[in-house]
């Protein structure tokens, strides 16, 4: 739930890193920036996904 926040307000607040690289490439029309881009940004949000489930899976294993 964190990385599904973060992406967003970094997209507003900051003028560097991934969230405003994808809104720049969006607005100057670089497709061939936006797709690495967002396929880097889906590969994160991946490994913090599993990461995050083997942590909830340590401390609590009845959740789930």
């Amino acid at each position: 739930m964190t990385w599904i926040v973060l992406v967003p307000c970094e997209m507003l607040g900051v003028q560097a890193r991934l969230g405003y690289l994808i809104l720049d490439t969006r607005d100057s029309l670089a497709s061939p920036e936006l797709v690495p881009t967002m396929i880097t940004l889906g590969i994160i949000g991946y490994f913090i996904d599993l990461y995050a489930r083997m942590i909830v899976r340590r401390l609590a294993p009845s959740a789930t």
